[in-house]
């Protein structure tokens, strides 16, 4: 049978299976599509309405359909596993020698973009920049130790706590 563009699909006139979803010819799920409900099948189970839409390929049995989404989400995993953070793209870009144009600007003749930074900072710090030169004795590690003072008060309660805790973990 062949249907009008304009054909308002009226879902209840076709079959459910034993899922309680509905099936609907191949033509029908091709053209018309987006006006079914979620989960209408076509006759060759191929097919399923998703999100007023969307088609979505299914298996011709439920242990083909599981597969089918077994396989996407180890495509899914690897696709994250290659994903890298900023922090790893950023040690690669800092490791690479940088270019003429980054050297001279830093004044150094040869090295990677992290020594052409480093330069920079230093020439900086030279200048009187104070920002520059706390930039540099944060990086080689001597940052001022920042310290805080906490009180509490402790009552016999937390002693007998700690003590049960240390008794468990078997610490006198």
């Amino acid at each position: 049978m062949t249907y009008p563009d304009d054909y308002q699909v009226n879902i209840e006139e076709w079959p459910v299976n034993e899922k309680g979803f509905h099936v609907v010819p191949d033509e029908i799920m091709e053209r018309f599509y987006k006006q079914l409900p979620t989960g209408t099948i076509n006759e060759s189970g191929t097919y399923r309405a998703f999100n007023g839409g969307k088609l979505y390929q299914i298996g011709s049995t439920p242990e083909k359909d599981g597969d089918i989404c077994s396989k996407g989400g180890k495509v899914w995993q690897a696709t994250l596993h290659q994903r890298r953070t900023m922090a790893e793209d950023l040690r690669d870009l800092l490791a690479r020698p940088a270019s003429d144009t980054v050297r001279t600007a830093a004044g150094i003749e040869q090295g990677s973009n992290q020594a052409a930074i480093l330069a920079a900072a230093l020439r900086e710090a030279g200048k009187g920049n104070v920002r520059a030169m706390e930039y540099i004795r944060d990086t080689i590690g001597e940052a001022p130790v920042k310290q805080a003072e906490i009180t509490a008060q402790v009552t016999e309660g937390d002693k007998e706590l700690l003590r049960k805790v240390q008794q468990r973990l078997g610490i006198e």
